[in-house]
């Protein structure tokens, strides 16, 4: 496998808007915002530089629409897996996460 798709929740509890810009991987060479959209009939993928959620509001990064992409794996990975991620938003501000491999058919 050389290419993964995250999925996540972004909840902000906060009283600002907090922006997503970015993902790094101890594991992958890249880790991009995508977003996946339907046109005319053909699926499409395009990357997108930050998500931004306002206070009190979650966005799903989820299958067929906004979504993590990495790439360039440094070894193969496995169902059962921890893919471990830094969530990079504006303003410095980091959260390390963990992603748990799962098979293309699991919801």
């Amino acid at each position: 496998v050389d290419t993964a798709a995250v999925y996540l929740v972004l909840k902000n509890n906060g009283p600002k808007p907090v922006t997503l810009t970015g993902a790094t991987s101890t594991l992958a060479t890249n880790a991009m915002i995508h977003e996946t959209s339907v046109v005319d009939g053909q699926s499409r993928m395009r990357m997108r530089e930050k998500v931004t959620v306002e206070p009190g509001k979650s966005i799903a990064l989820a299958p067929e629409g906004l979504h993590l992409m990495l790439t360039g794996f440094k070894y193969n990975i496995a169902e059962g897996d921890r893919i471990p991620l830094v969530l990079q938003f504006e303003g410095g501000g980091q959260l390390k996460v963990s992603a748990l491999v799962r098979p293309l058919a699991a919801k």
